[in-house]
């Protein structure tokens, strides 16, 4: 139960906790809808003094020190825990705050080396020490973490006897476990962050007082157990410790978005001996800008390695439903789809609204069930007559079947209802491989180039939020995180990024047909799709006079005016030559043919009619479209 502090006389250090948790969150409405107006932190709070008056006047000094330091933390740590080099701890003033506070719920955003693990130890040893049967758990991303928490309290034990002779028994497997003779025991767990196991060796752990060590490293999956033991006994203490990495994840939200958890800042600048480390630091993170503000400053920042920074998510980030968007007949709609047998299909229909903004104005999942891929199509169907989008794209890793039947079904609808908004599905409805290489032009050369799909489309979408030109609904919880969640995984020897997410179970399915909705924006109404030629273009001198002086047109001619044998020279460059045979050429996988033969082989009639096909479909694209609209 929180306590009236406005009742009792206040320590200087609660004082100042109170102005700045009211001042924080101030008029905050919580996501139950809840308003805090008052203190919402629960705690005792620290004593002006730990010995009442009365008290005092009948023990005598040795029983006084004696009782103020079982009392005191900060006392109690200055005579029983010794360093390794024989003299005793002595909390530095940042950490006595720390260890005085006494909130069921609190986080600790530190900078490297101020004694963050040495406060934890200390807490652990003087909590399981002075109070029987108090159950201690330790949980950390990583072994080596939880390691060095052991190894810490290990060391204090080792260095005074007193401590030594209350153990019971230390052993580290098949887990770290200290039990004392007073009945209290600290337990130490990796979560298994890296292996993603999501702390399945916690599960059935009960605790009295939770420490969580680089809680920003830990995953969703990983706080499920501990978020269990917290809702089953509301009165467990939780201490959650971390650098912050940029992540807009659960540690973030309790440092700045949970009134009832007291959060404590301190970056390295606190160290007593910054002045003479600072040169130091500055040479260890120089060039590493992102590094300095996580580990020195312990600043949320941007994420290290996430592809989307959280400030551009922010600005994006608008209030609305998707339910109130309505088809409006002035805006330009792209819709993207991801077909997956893990979490279903989902569908992302994004809107252009002519004046330079995109926004999401539909999202829907269809669930992993029974005949997933049927619903999925029946979606795809209904979203098309909805917002009647001018490009449809769809990921082809799954779904390539899937886009068959889309495209056949708009196909037969063209002899039983030509008017029907799903006739659209056979010419819009657009392939899209993320592990293809793409051909775009370049919009100054107007030349085609390769890019590789998937890059080109997450670099796309990051470049929209760059520019603010994104507006997301900020209810949609999914896609948010998932834009927080992404990352590069590791890049390929060519220097190819592999996208990834930092907590495997959020996924990026959503995001994936988000991105594909906006790609199709980029590839449809910019020059990077089909570019738009310009006749009139001024030469500097010293270029080539003949660049800009023919269109498409004049140069389609002059390709038909050639003779077999200048065509022949120029189709075998683009082909193999046969090792030991010059004077034959191979022009495909089964396909050999001499100069000779050129000119009655039926290969240039091939290609000719290929390319007829390729012209008849664009032209069918090109009218159905809307007016060209150059996005960039």
């Amino acid at each position: 139960m929180v306590r009236d502090f406005n009742k009792m006389k206040k320590n200087a250090v609660c004082s100042n906790c109170m102005k700045t948790q009211e001042a924080k969150y101030k008029d905050f409405i919580g996501e139950d809808g809840r308003i805090f107006r008052d203190f919402s932190v629960s705690c005792k709070g620290i004593p002006t003094q730990y010995i009442s008056k009365k008290l005092q006047q009948v023990l005598t000094e040795e029983e006084l020190v004696d009782a103020e330091t079982i009392l005191d933390p900060v006392a109690w740590a200055q005579k029983y825990a010794i360093k390794t080099d024989g003299e005793p701890w002595v909390a530095r003033w940042y950490q006595a705050e720390m260890l005085r506070c006494n909130a069921t719920r609190k986080v600790t955003r530190c900078g490297r080396r101020i004694g963050k693990t040495d406060s934890i130890s200390i807490d652990i040893l003087y909590n399981c020490f002075t109070k029987s049967n108090t159950r201690a758990l330790i949980v950390a991303p990583y072994k080596a973490q939880t390691e060095e928490i052991i190894g810490r309290i290990r060391d204090f034990a080792r260095m005074n006897p007193e401590l030594a002779n209350a153990i019971k028994r230390d052993v580290s497997s098949p887990f770290y476990e200290i039990t004392f003779y007073n009945g209290s025991r600290v337990r130490g767990f990796s979560s298994g962050t890296k292996s993603g196991a999501e702390g399945v060796a916690i599960r059935g752990q009960d605790a009295d007082r939770i420490y969580l060590d680089e809680a920003d490293y830990l995953m969703s999956g990983d706080l499920s157990s501990i978020i269990a033991i917290l809702n089953t006994h509301p009165d467990v203490t939780l201490w959650a410790s971390s650098t912050p990495t940029g992540k807009r994840q659960h540690f973030y939200k309790w440092c700045t978005d949970t009134p009832t958890y007291r959060e404590f800042y301190f970056s390295s600048t606190v160290l007593p001996h910054w002045d003479t480390v600072k040169d130091d630091f500055l040479l260890e993170y120089a060039g590493r800008p992102n590094d300095w503000t996580h580990e020195i400053l312990a600043e949320f920042g941007e994420q290290t390695v996430g592809v989307f920074q959280n400030a551009f998510i922010d600005r994006a980030t608008t209030e609305y439903h998707y339910h109130e968007m309505q088809h409006n007949i002035d805006w330009t709609y792209a819709m993207g789809v991801d077909w997956n047998n893990d979490v279903g299909t989902e569908i992302v229909v994004s809107g252009y609204d002519n004046h330079g903004g995109f926004w999401v104005v539909d999202a829907i999942n269809i669930p992993k069930q029974e005949w997933t891929q049927i619903k999925g199509m029946e979606a795809v169907i209904a979203m098309n007559e909805k917002w009647r989008p001018a490009f449809l794209y769809m990921d082809e890793g799954f779904g390539n079947t899937n886009i068959e039947l889309l495209q056949k079904y708009g196909h037969d609808l063209i002899a039983t209802n030509p008017s029907d908004p799903g006739v659209a599905l056979r010419d819009r409805l657009v392939r899209y491989d993320f592990g293809s290489k793409l051909e775009v032009h370049d919009p100054v050369t107007k030349m085609p180039i390769k890019k590789d799909a998937k890059p080109f489309m997450v670099e796309n979408a990051v470049r929209r939020f760059e520019e603010s030109r994104i507006k997301i609904s900020a209810f949609d919880s999914v896609l948010i995180r998932q834009l927080e969640n992404y990352i590069i995984d590791h890049r390929t020897p060519a220097g190819r990024p592999t996208y990834g997410c930092l907590d495997k179970k959020l996924g990026d399915h959503r995001l994936d047909a988000f991105m594909l909705s906006m790609v199709a924006f980029k590839l449809e109404m910019s020059d990077f799709g089909e570019p738009v030629y310009d006749s009139h273009i001024a030469i500097s001198p010293g270029f080539s006079s003949t660049v800009g002086e023919e269109n498409r047109k004049e140069r389609a001619v002059k390709r038909l005016q050639r003779t077999p044998e200048e065509r022949f020279d120029l189709a075998k460059l683009s082909y193999s030559s046969i090792p030991g045979n010059t004077s034959q050429y191979r022009f495909g996988p089964d396909r050999i043919c001499s100069q000779e033969a050129w000119a009655t082989d039926r290969e240039e009639e091939f290609q000719q009619k290929y390319k007829m096909r390729q012209m008849k479909k664009r032209s069918i694209r090109r009218r159905m479209r809307p007016e060209r609209k150059n996005i960039d």
